[in-house]
């Protein structure tokens, strides 16, 4: 795919050069046939003419609740990949979560990165039994002491019928486990895609999401 994302992970290889310090990309799916859960008011999706997509959406509410962008996803076997660069307006919501989700349309598993009013924080694995409940965290760490923190951002979920791995990656080559669950525990996914998720009650904020690389095999 040629883009502005593309061009601007190619950096690292210099202009005209094939060299790149990030995977090949590939183009996400048109928005047309995503679907919304829990969707907030103004909040849009749009496709790029580069061949990305774009969410712009006002963070979820109240505290734990959720919205999710889905496409469709075949039962296991799958490895699902997104990269993605986002920004998050925290001038009144303490806390704002973004990332990559998988449900069966009520329950969801979301893999996310928070940020605060100062910087992205933690990386985590959460549990919803619908978009405004909350069940479980099985999995939250402090970014610094995991991992350093640098956009873009790639998430994978790889389920290969005995084991669920959620890792992330700066580049989309090397990927660092964050956490390992039983396959389709908690939820047998058909749809993923980008997540939202405010986790502190008040005025909700603007979280932008530019989804530059979308792969299900």
């Amino acid at each position: 795919m040629t883009s502005m994302a593309r061009g601007v992970l190619d950096y690292a290889g210099g202009s005209g050069s094939t060299a790149s310090a990030y995977a090949p990309l590939t183009a996400p799916p048109n928005v047309s046939g995503m679907t919304w859960m829990n969707q907030q008011a103004g909040a849009t999706k749009t496709s790029n003419s580069d061949g990305s997509y774009s969410i712009s959406s006002p963070s979820a509410g109240p505290a734990q609740s959720i919205t999710h962008v889905g496409t469709s996803l075949h039962a296991v076997p799958y490895t699902i990949e997104l990269g993605c660069v986002f920004s998050m307006n925290l001038t009144n919501h303490p806390v704002i979560a973004a990332g990559l989700g998988i449900t069966d349309g009520t329950k969801l598993v979301t893999f996310w990165l928070v940020g605060d009013l100062t910087a992205v924080t933690q990386v985590g694995v959460s549990q919803y039994t619908n978009t405004g409940t909350l069940s479980l965290t099985p999995r939250q760490v402090s970014v610094g002491s995991y991992f350093s923190f640098a956009q873009p951002t790639f998430f994978r979920i790889v389920d290969d019928g005995v084991n669920r791995t959620f890792s992330i990656s700066n580049s989309g080559r090397l990927f660092l486990p964050i956490y390992t669950d039983t396959s389709n525990n908690f939820v047998t996914p058909t749809r993923y895609g980008p997540a939202f998720q405010g986790y502190s009650a008040g005025p909700s904020d603007l979280v932008l999401i530019d989804v530059f690389h979308q792969k299900v095999t």
